[in-house]
């Protein structure tokens, strides 16, 4: 990955992105922009897994201990 594609990513990062806003380092527009850029991959997804849903508590461990 080049450099300034990895800033640019750095910048419109979820968890810095509102602060930048607020500080008027970059504006609503720009997020717009960079968001309207991306690729849209829904098509091309796999899934994998993940953690089935529980019906009770019997299935959980103590974590009385914790």
């Amino acid at each position: 990955m080049r450099l300034s594609q990895a800033l640019k990513d750095k910048i419109m990062d979820l968890r810095l992105r509102d602060k930048l806003i607020y500080d008027g380092k970059i504006t609503k527009e720009q997020v717009k922009q960079y968001l309207d850029s991306l690729s849209d991959d829904t098509s091309s997804f796999v899934e994998v897994g993940g953690a089935e849903k529980r019906t009770n508590d019997t299935d959980m461990e103590d974590d009385s201990t914790l």
